[in-house]
């Protein structure tokens, strides 16, 4: 019987384990707050623009751009928060130069405190992300 089980867990499929030996199922913590600062940089450009629009203060020329500009950071942190699962350098490289550059851009201006807010959701995330790197894992997994 012990033989047949070994045998088993041999044939299994470890492409879902952790470096730990447990299955990775269940999205990591850098990954959930890279995701929430996806949205919360969704919803802050949002109102930004709308802002912008409603003051009138800008060309379309300048909203156009300002527009892209803001849906490109939008699918940056979409990719960072994919690429924060992984253990290869590059990536891990891009996630902090996407949440490095989050952090310089949201003081560059009137820093008010939906700028200072993100700020800190920023560093937050820019912590879980190192310090799951530096665990050897990829962070603690929610329902383990």
């Amino acid at each position: 019987m012990l033989r047949h089980r070994h045998d088993l867990q041999r044939l299994s499929d470890s492409s879902l384990e952790s470096p730990a030996g447990k299955p990775d199922r269940w999205p990591t913590a850098s990954t959930l707050a890279l995701a929430a600062l996806a949205v919360a940089w969704f919803f802050l450009g949002s109102a930004s623009l709308s802002a912008a629009i409603g003051r009138g203060t800008l060309s379309p020329t300048a909203l156009a751009i300002l527009g892209v500009l803001t849906m490109a950071n939008l699918g940056l942190l979409i990719l960072a928060a994919v690429a924060s699962r992984s253990s290869r350098r590059p990536l891990r490289t891009f996630v902090v130069v996407v949440l490095g550059l989050n952090a310089v851009t949201s003081v560059t201006d009137q820093v008010g405190l939906a700028d200072a807010l993100y700020l800190l959701l920023v560093l937050i995330t820019l912590v879980l992300v190192v310090y799951g790197w530096r665990r050897g894992s990829r962070t603690p997994t929610f329902g383990d």
